[in-house]
């Protein structure tokens, strides 16, 4: 998977194929580890709203399983 814009200042799109999967569950972990965002999408490139977040370097963590 991959993301987009590298800097964000809305919204970022997260990009991947859904061929062997039905859902995903993508979480978002600033530097200290803390989780500012969780969302479970169903779609192949969900749009994740970051306007409300702070300047800084965040890590995704995505899940990918079947319902």
């Amino acid at each position: 998977s991959s993301n987009y814009p590298n800097t964000a200042s809305k919204t970022v799109t997260i990009e991947f194929s859904k061929t062997s999967f039905t859902i995903a569950q993508v979480l978002m972990y600033d530097v200290s580890g803390k989780k500012n965002i969780g969302a479970m999408v169903n779609d192949d490139n969900p749009t994740i709203n970051v306007h409300s977040l702070a300047s800084g370097i965040y890590v995704f963590l995505n899940y990918f399983g079947r319902i």
